[in-house]
C-alpha cells in the first residue's frame, strides 16, 4: 500500500516542481506536502466514500497514515531535491525544496 501511494505523491510533486519550481516547506504557511499527505491518506482510507459518519470514523486511522506518508515523502524528497532554509529568532523555519537554482531564485522572490 506505502509503494503505491508513495508513487502517486512522487508524481504529483515532480508535476508541482515542473509548475513552480520548488516546494515551499516554510513553517506557517499552507504546505504542499502536507496537503498532499492528508489528501493521499484520506483517499486511501475513503475509497471514494464521501459519507461523513465513515471519515468521523476513520479520521484517527486518517491522522496516523497521513504521518507515515508525510515521512515517506520527505525522505523521498531529502534523497531527491535540493533543500535551503533557515530559522529565525523566534524558531521559525523559512525554507524550500527545488530541483535546480532557478527553481531557488523563484522562491527566493516569493
Amino acid at each position: 500500500m506505502m509503494n503505491k501511494i508513495l508513487e502517486s505523491a512522487k508524481v504529483k510533486i515532480e508535476e508541482e516542481m515542473d509548475r513552480i519550481g520548488f516546494i515551499d516547506d516554510t513553517d506557517r504557511t499552507d504546505r504542499f506536502l502536507d496537503n498532499l499527505a492528508r489528501k493521499l491518506a484520506e483517499e486511501e482510507m475513503l475509497q471514494g466514500n464521501d459519507d461523513i459518519d465513515l471519515y468521523y470514523e476513520k479520521e484517527e486511522e486518517i491522522e496516523e497514515l497521513t504521518e507515515e506518508i508525510l515521512e515517506n515523502i520527505k525522505n523521498h524528497m531529502q534523497k531527491t531535491y535540493k533543500k535551503r532554509g533557515s530559522t529565525d529568532e523566534t524558531g521559525h523555519y523559512k525554507g524550500c525544496f527545488y530541483k535546480n537554482i532557478e527553481g531557488l531564485k523563484k522562491w527566493e522572490e516569493e
